[in-house]
């Protein structure tokens, strides 16, 4: 029992000064690495929210003709869109000029129905393209 009696402890001094040193060190662990990590989250999301969004900023009637549609579809987003299909009233319709639409462009779309458009007649329009994304308009035949 001597022997621990003898013995002198860490000093209160020392032993704050490695809790200190413990203390900051873990700190800057922790800080490096959910840096890195919401830094890898926030461009991973960039990444997905990057996309096109498309809307339908004019439709005719393509003159000498009482069954085609002149569309005139915009990508307002920010990646390239590409369209695939146009649906009138639910029925897909004969596409001509369908393709690619970079940001911040238009691109002009024929649509041919299989049936006339009747005058006064109310018809839903949607573009959809090849990523799934879509939009709609109404038309009425003047």
């Amino acid at each position: 029992m001597k022997i621990l009696k003898s013995k002198r402890g860490v000093t209160p001094i020392v032993t704050t000064l490695l809790i200190i040193i413990i203390v900051v060190a873990a700190a800057v662990i922790i800080s490096f690495l959910a840096t890195n990590y919401i830094g890898g989250t926030l461009s991973e999301t960039e990444k997905k929210t990057k996309q096109g969004q498309i809307f339908i900023s004019n439709v005719a009637l393509k003159q000498g003709t009482n069954d085609t549609l002149i569309l005139t579809v915009s990508n307002i987003g920010d990646a390239k869109v590409t369209v695939d299909k146009v649906y009138i009233d639910e029925a897909e319709t004969t596409v001509s000029g369908a393709g690619d639409i970079a940001p911040d462009s238009t691109r002009i779309i024929e649509a041919k129905s299989s049936a006339a458009f009747k005058p006064e007649k109310e018809y839903k329009i949607k573009v959809v393209c090849t990523n799934g994304h879509f939009c709609t308009e109404n038309w009425t035949r003047r």
